[in-house]
């Protein structure tokens, strides 16, 4: 599992592509043509379901995934354990949402934690993990 993290509208996505096809071209010879890579498969927070991150190569907007989650009621204990378990190769993209005011509304607070929460253990079961701002990554595991 590779998790990374940003703001929203930081390159996330377009920094991870390019990351992920930059890793599968690597090993190719330029005397040779190498075979094309086909496209990794990229799910959308904002519309995917659990059974489709299990074949994903890469979850995007994963904290839109936790909001749609936690206003349908249903659990997320253990949900990034499971994950890692059905999909260990996967990479999760989330925007940091912690940050700023405190909402007041106790809903908005519930989510940012929960995504806060999901990001620790995904961060301890990651092999790697980077911030990226402004489109550049930095690091951390």
């Amino acid at each position: 599992m590779e998790l990374y993290v940003g703001g929203a509208w930081q390159g996330k996505l377009e920094y991870v592509l390019k990351k992920y096809k930059k890793e599968r071209t690597s090993g190719c010879r330029q005397d040779i043509e190498c075979v094309k890579e086909s496209e990794p498969a990229v799910v959308q927070g904002e519309n995917c379901c659990r059974d489709d991150m299990k074949e994903a190569d890469i979850i995007n907007h994963f904290h839109i995934f936790v909001r749609r989650e936690l206003e349908a009621g249903r659990e997320l204990g253990g949900f990034v354990s499971w994950l890692c378990g059905v999909n260990p190769d996967v990479i999760i993209i989330c925007d940091e949402v912690g940050s700023g005011i405190i909402p007041a509304d106790k809903n908005e607070r519930d989510y940012r934690e929960s995504v806060g929460r999901l990001l620790c253990e995904a961060a301890g079961l990651s092999e790697h993990m980077e911030r990226i701002t402004g489109g550049i990554g930095m690091k951390i595991k």
